[in-house]
């Protein structure tokens, strides 16, 4: 199959059609993101109920990211609500292990991944950044929680079969595996510190620590087969896209080695120096996936609001993220960019300005009700 690399979203278009005379500067990026990560951590967020799609279908994938963004926003800004932190994943856990269905949804505990492993590997126990900040108490629950999960959806052989044969086996759509598979991760790396986790067996009868070496071996192949064959199917996507990128973001957070973090980062730097190449003409490449031709979503686009606070293009100004507040299900969405640490690399930057000395194929942009198209002049 022929590789294909200028894979970009559809709606990104938008942001690159500026003003001649606009800078992108890489540290008002930086100061950006200092301003709203303050505000967001003493601020918080509302928190959503639980609800139910479809007939009988469990979701409470907005129950689990307020609470758990909430509380990784607090941790990050706010150490004099601790407590309250870690009242808020402790509850989570709770949950989870009280409700055992909805830990086996797809519509559930992953998608709040970032914010949950996140907060343990920085500020656990052992935490990285500020040891201790969460509650010993509120901890317990937490690992509890944990080693259900990854007892769960740790898939060891289905890993296996892929580092076997250098390939990259799906048994879901792609941003559901890739969520999966990093969420276990990520509540490995903090299982694997606590000394009556880390030699305990799961269903499949290997330890936790056995668990953990087998996913780092399989998140960093995946990684490096991405960047080696192309950014595959539904990076491309309206949201399930900036999923995917959420967990590379946690992995450059909270990855022990220093090769993982690296191999992240370098993987976030190319998909957005790609991502930038594809606006010095205005087109969007890739492998024409599903929203091609259906116009590009705006106002709630995951993708919309890490450009704004990356790049300060689009219509999602830091104004915007302040008054967003009150839809925290979709503000969270935000948080992984907003706190991860990363930031693109200075060439993503420069190719930005770069468009500004290209011929750009002109395009008329129409606005309507928060959809935005575009179409060739």
């Amino acid at each position: 199959m022929k590789t294909t690399w200028a894979i970009v979203f559809a709606w990104a278009l938008a942001c690159a059609v500026q003003a001649e005379n606009e800078s992108i500067d890489r540290n008002q990026a930086k100061e950006r993101l200092r301003e709203l990560q303050l505000f967001f951590a003493e601020n918080g967020l509302e928190e959503r109920p639980v609800t139910t799609i479809k007939k009988n279908v469990p979701i409470s994938r907005g129950f689990n990211r307020t609470l758990s963004g909430a509380a990784y926003a607090q941790l990050h800004g706010a150490p004099q609500l601790d407590a309250n932190s870690s009242e808020k994943l402790e509850k989570v856990a709770q949950f989870y292990l009280d409700s055992p269905e909805h830990l086996g949804s797809g519509n559930s505990a992953y998608w709040a991944a970032e914010f949950y492993a996140g907060s343990l590997a920085l500020f656990g126990k052992y935490g990285t950044q500020r040891p201790g900040a969460i509650s010993q108490e509120k901890e317990l629950v937490m690992l509890e929680y944990m080693f259900a999960f990854v007892d769960k959806w740790s898939e060891l052989k289905r890993y296996e079969l892929s580092t076997r044969f250098h390939t990259l086996y799906y048994w879901s759509t792609e941003n559901h595996w890739w969520q999966r598979v990093c969420c276990s991760w990520g509540f490995l790396v903090t299982l694997r510190k606590e000394p009556e986790y880390a030699n305990r067996k799961l269903r499949d009868g290997k330890t936790v620590e056995e668990h953990y070496q087998v996913t780092n071996e399989y998140i960093r192949m995946c990684m490096q087969q991405k960047v080696r064959k192309g950014f595959l199917q539904e990076i491309s996507s309206g949201s399930y896209g900036m999923r995917m990128m959420s967990m590379w973001m946690m992995i450059y957070q909270i990855a022990p080695e220093e090769h993982m973090k690296q191999l992240a980062r370098n993987t976030l730097d190319l998909w957005w120096t790609f991502w930038a190449e594809e606006h010095v003409s205005g087109e969007r490449g890739g492998g024409k996936v599903r929203h091609r031709g259906k116009g590009i979503r705006g106002f709630d686009s995951s993708l919309t609001g890490t450009v704004g606070l990356f790049m300060g293009l689009g219509p999602n100004d830091a104004e915007w993220f302040r008054e967003a507040i009150k839809r925290p299900e979709i503000v969270v969405k935000h948080f992984a960019s907003l706190y991860s640490g990363y930031v693109p690399h200075e060439i993503v930057y420069r190719i930005l300005e770069d468009r500004k000395m290209a011929s750009p194929r002109e395009h008329s942009m129409t606005l309507n009700r928060g959809i935005v198209s575009s179409t060739p002049r």
